[in-house]
């Protein structure tokens, strides 16, 4: 039994870690290394490439200890990136560390088959993806990827520590006849994994599908994965399992059938394991280099899915091909299983419960006792612009606790923050909104889409918000698209819309810009207590930003002598970007641009008073 728990261990903490890995490796490529779609496109595609020469590096290091030394590489490499940050460290480590857990996957599931547990591969695959969910949960939203310093740092050894236990040779019997794996079936693990990163067990997706809140969707997407876990242990036949993967398939053809449906996902998260298990059944494994090569050629695919998903804006019509790619191996005839140990179902599915119930309730425990104010707000009122770079640093390394302190520093009762992510794999995963409202419970927090379902603005006040919405721009040149969200705050003088925006921001969009500024004068309607701020991407004497002002809206930083005050970069800014502009009975009080580098923009905050 403790080889079986060792077996299953490894491969969830190589699951649980790849995902950490995977996510680092696209979030330094896409925010800190990237520049053209092509430049991204080589970097992503050349990492990945080298990360396939695991077979001829095991030989080298030699076939008994490889798993282990190569699991030290990785280990290292993964500790070091949350506590070695810089510019260069950062991406540098980012990057080697992709390429060692590809080294290190097959190479250590060969290692599983030769002790003779190739079955317990599907068991600690779904134990892994749980305890990713769960970790994420506890840290409220938040992955591990965003999380540096000292205790990620620790938490982060932790997980090697364990790894290493899990990967130490043992004295088991390794003979020819125990020499088995999944086969060409290896294919199917790679998309099955993108499948789950993109949408059913991240997090951010299952909160905007099913409209529940991080719990909820925790629940559901740990439910689901357990639902799975125990029915493919089921002895299922044949048909059955081809007519599970067939459904989850055509259940995913049908986007719209996801939106406010969260039972729908917890279906697809169940089935896909039933089709899956067939193709992660062990086989006799004559040539231990397709292993390698059934690997790579999966994962290939995979990335290859997860980039074009991106590329294309959340292009949902790859999560029915990602999950096609993950079941169809499964569903041809079966054929030349090898007897192995039974897989441990009953006791994975009890640890996978018993940690998700813990950090799910763990995650509930509030941060603090401060809540919103329950009273219509003050004719005088601190209001925020912060362009926040989905957590990146002007060095590129990310860094939300950095901005949750500038945010602290300044204390404003309406906040507008840009550039904000929900789940985006290429951002770190992390879900921005979930975590601000456990890290900041003094505020109703409020997101908007923009680019795509999981990237877009939010909006945060410290009074109640009696009605809230976002709506898009009409777009003309600009490949992403931008939006805007709006609350109807109470205040003493009568009620305040307050509008946080984020206009097209690249050379060449200036139609866009134009567009966006009429249009957000006709969202206004010259309406009274009003108040619009942003990254607008445009100096003062840019046609858009005189389109507001000929509009009849303030230039209300412009009041106090800060008109041409520079928010951009923010080490050395040099143009002004991020604008807080107001309805004629908006008075300024006073303006303030903190000095900070905690995002590529500078904060702009303002003291303001509403007039009767």
């Amino acid at each position: 039994m403790t080889q079986t728990w060792r077996s299953v261990a490894a491969v969830a903490l190589l699951t649980w870690m790849g995902i950490h890995a995977i996510r680092t490796y696209l979030t330094m490529v896409a925010w800190v290394l990237g520049g053209s779609t092509v430049t991204m496109a080589m970097l992503f595609l050349g990492l990945w490439t080298a990360g396939q020469l695991g077979w001829p590096v095991a030989r080298l290091i030699g076939e008994k200890r490889a798993p282990l030394w190569l699991g030290g590489l990785f280990g290292a490499l993964y500790v070091l990136y949350h506590g070695v940050t810089g510019p260069v460290a950062s991406p540098l480590l980012g990057c080697l560390g992709i390429v060692a857990w590809l080294w290190l996957l097959p190479t250590a599931l060969r290692a599983i088959g030769l002790r003779g547990g190739a079955d317990l591969i599907l068991p600690g695959l779904l134990l892994g993806l749980g305890a990713q969910v769960s970790l994420q949960t506890l840290l409220h939203g938040m992955d591990l990827v965003q999380l540096l310093g000292l205790r990620p740092t620790a938490g982060a050894l932790v997980l090697v520590g364990l790894l290493l236990v899990t990967l130490r040779p043992t004295a088991a019997v390794e003979s020819p006849a125990a020499t088995v794996s999944p086969g060409w079936g290896m294919i199917a693990l790679a998309p099955y994994l993108a499948v789950q990163i993109t949408l059913l067990a991240n997090l951010g997706w299952v909160q905007w599908l099913s409209g529940w809140g991080l719990q909820g969707a925790a629940l559901l997407t740990l439910g689901g994965l357990l639902a799975g876990l125990v029915l493919a242990s089921l002895r299922i036949p044949y048909p059955l399992r081809v007519a599970a993967g067939l459904a989850a398939i055509a259940l995913l053809l049908q986007p719209d059938l996801l939106a406010g449906r969260g039972w729908v996902l917890l279906i697809v998260q169940a089935l896909l394991p039933i089709a899956l298990a067939p193709a992660l059944a062990p086989v006799p494994q004559a040539r231990p280099g397709r292993l390698y090569l059934w690997w790579g050629a999966g994962s290939y695919l995979a990335i290859s899915l997860v980039l074009l998903f991106y590329l294309m804006s959340e292009w949902k019509v790859l999560w029915p091909v990602m999950a096609a790619a993950a079941v169809l191996p499964g569903l041809l005839p079966p054929r030349g299983r090898a007897e192995t140990q039974r897989a441990p179902w009953r006791w994975t599915a009890a640890a996978l419960a018993l940690v998700s119930l813990a950090d799910v309730g763990l995650s509930l425990i509030p941060r603090s006792g401060l809540r919103p104010f329950e009273t219509p707000a003050p004719t005088e009122l601190t209001a925020m612009t912060y362009n926040i770079r989905q957590t990146f640093n002007l060095e590129g390394v990310p860094g939300p606790e950095a901005i949750a302190r500038v945010i602290e520093a300044e204390a404003p009762d309406l906040i507008g923050l840009q550039e904000t992510g929900r789940g985006w794999d290429v951002a770190g995963g992390g879900d921005m909104t979930a975590w601000l409202r456990w890290r900041f419970p003094q505020y109703h927090v409020r997101y908007g889409k923009t680019e795509g379902d999981l990237v877009g603005n939010i909006l945060m006040s410290r009074y109640p918000i009696a009605e809230w919405g976002w709506e898009l721009y009409d777009m003309k040149v600009a490949a992403l698209q931008r939006g805007w969200i709006w609350a109807r705050i109470p205040t003493e003088a009568g009620d305040l819309t307050f509008v946080n925006t984020h206009l097209s921001a690249f050379r060449g969009e200036e139609a866009d810009r134009i567009n966006q500024a009429r249009r957000m004068l006709r969202f206004w309607a010259e309406r009274p207590r009003f108040v619009l701020l942003g990254d607008l991407n445009a100096t003062p004497e840019t046609e858009p930003m005189q389109i507001l002002r000929q509009g009849g809206l303030v230039d209300l930083p412009g009041a106090k002598g800060l008109g041409e005050s520079p928010t951009f970069p923010a080490g050395k800014p040099s143009r002004r970007l991020d604008y807080i502009w107001g309805s004629a009975d908006i008075d300024t009080l006073s303006v303030d641009i903190p000095v900070t580098t905690a995002s590529d923009h500078r904060p702009v905050v303002i003291r303001l008073r509403i007039r009767p």
